[in-house]
């Protein structure tokens, strides 16, 4: 209910090509509206600002006064780079966490080979640090201060990013250290400065001040 339009996308990967298929659907009554995108992986910020153009006009051409919502995070124009960090992505969407699960272990060695394949991809250093936080935890203070050189990375590579103060905000939320989870706080708070429509973060700071003491607060979080 109250949902307008669903986008929905396909695609395919061949050799250093990406063929990409986005079916745009509104009310029941109308045909899908479809468009295809094929180009080298190089050309990466290329055609994804040539897909969010289309979006915007098909969804609504008013929104293109405020293109820089939908820009999102700048990509690598190395194809062994953005092969890497997307093998790494669906290992990390498969990932439960600990030292003994293998899709965590995948997860970071191509994330490493995507960050070493390209140093200024922001993204990926910041799934990085996603994924050793995930491995390790917060208990390991060495393993905790990789993590935020991670996050850190990502931040000054792409100051507009919204994973890394996100990340961040995760890591910090384990602690029960009173100073760590006001840190927390202020992360995703960072966080929600940066992209005001990052549910994920309203999601996770939503617990963390129910957590706190604060069910007013988190009430308020949640209902945004």
């Amino acid at each position: 209910q109250g949902v307008e339009k669903i986008i929905s996308c396909t695609g395919n990967l061949s050799d250093n090509n990406i063929t990409l298929t986005l079916t745009v659907r509104g009310e029941a009554h109308q045909p899908p509206l479809n468009r295809e995108f094929t180009d080298a992986v190089g050309n990466l910020k290329t055609w994804q600002s040539d897909l969010v153009a289309w979006l915007i006009e098909v969804i609504d051409p008013k929104l293109a006064e405020s293109p820089e919502i939908f820009a999102g995070s700048p990509y690598t124009n190395i194809p062994s780079s953005f092969v890497a960090y997307q093998y790494g992505l669906g290992h990390l969407a498969e990932a439960s966490g600990g030292l003994d699960d293998p899709e965590t272990g995948a997860a970071i060695s191509f994330l490493e080979q995507s960050v070493a394949r390209d140093s200024s991809f922001a993204d990926a250093w910041a799934q990085l640090g996603q994924a050793v936080w995930l491995r390790h935890g917060s208990a390991d203070s060495v393993r905790v201060a990789e993590v935020e050189n991670y996050l850190t990375t990502a931040a000054r590579l792409d100051s507009t990013a919204v994973g890394p103060p996100h990340i961040l905000g995760n890591l910090k939320a384990g602690s029960r250290d009173s100073v760590t989870l006001v840190q927390a706080v202020a992360a995703y708070n960072r966080a929600l400065e940066l992209d005001p429509y990052h549910a994920p973060s309203y999601s996770q700071l939503g617990f963390l001040l129910n957590r706190r003491g604060k069910p007013q607060e988190a009430e308020e979080v949640f209902s945004r």
